[in-house]
């Protein structure tokens, strides 16, 4: 994983008090691990956990057919899509 100030550079307008919770939140479900290192400045890292790892390969595949199904709901003029579901 990457360090937190990475994480918050990489999504627009995630900030740095959202993003704390978020992780601490991962970590108390077990996802993520968090490795603090005793440098200064100090400096902490996120890693998945063996858990984490295998969740992450159940939301890619739940993306893959949420993409599908997007895809194929625009190839089908018959179909009214839904708003609010992507």
């Amino acid at each position: 994983m990457q360090r937190p100030g990475a994480l918050e550079r990489s999504a627009e307008g995630l900030t740095a008090k959202v993003l704390a919770e978020r992780l601490a939140k991962l970590v108390g479900f077990g996802m993520i691990e968090k490795k603090a290192f005793d440098e200064s400045p100090p400096r902490v890292e996120y890693h998945f956990t063996p858990f984490g790892e295998r969740l992450v390969v159940v939301l890619d595949q739940l993306e893959g057919i949420r993409r599908e199904f997007h895809n194929g709901m625009r190839d089908d003029p018959g179909v009214v899509p839904v708003t609010g579901l992507s």
